[in-house]
């Protein structure tokens, strides 16, 4: 029967889904990444925020105590639980060029721009950010977008005269919802 089925082309194909089903099995490097940063208005990149060496926290946690349960098919409870999305993390070593000096070009084009100043008030830019995840570089094989993001803080690494470590500079983002996007 194996015999027929080789023969005929059929053990061909299911030898080539079998190949395919193992590749998409793989695990994905998260070593080889960028990051987008851009205004969902313009849809223009911010040429200075893409060199992130690690991005960490995203993520949903659900609160299933304060949830709504309603009766589906079968009479099974479905529960629809309070979702919270977690801070995103954005580090990278800091940057020679800043974003105030990048603003006198013309609009912000930094992640730090996002932070103005003005009046002894801060004003917040809600932007888009893209994250993708490459196998083969610069090829994206996994992709989240993330929308409204806005910095809930931001930090620098300790400056430390005894140690050779370089500084780092940490952005947590809060955003409003994210996707994944199909490629």
């Amino acid at each position: 029967m194996v015999g027929m089925l080789i023969k005929s082309g059929l053990g061909k194909a299911a030898s080539k889904g079998s190949a395919l089903i193992s590749k998409l099995a793989e695990p994905l490097p998260g070593y080889k990444f960028f990051v987008f940063i851009y205004d969902p208005k313009t849809k223009i990149p911010f040429v200075t925020d893409f060199l992130f060496e690690k991005v960490s926290g995203f993520g949903i946690s659900f609160d299933f105590e304060n949830s709504e349960s309603s009766l589906g098919a079968l009479d099974k409870a479905i529960f629809h639980p309070t979702t919270n999305f977690k801070s995103l993390t954005l580090e990278r070593g800091r940057p020679l060029v800043t974003g105030q000096a990048l603003g006198k070009l013309g609009k912000a084009v930094s992640l730090a721009a996002m932070l103005e100043m003005q009046a002894n008030q801060l004003k917040f830019t809600k932007v888009n950010i893209l994250l993708a995840l490459c196998k083969q570089w610069p090829i994206p094989c996994a992709c989240w977008l993330f929308y409204d993001a806005v910095p809930s803080e931001w930090s620098m690494s300790t400056l430390d005269a005894s140690s050779s470590s370089y500084l780092v500079e940490t952005f947590t983002i809060q955003y409003s919802k994210y996707e994944v996007i199909s490629l």
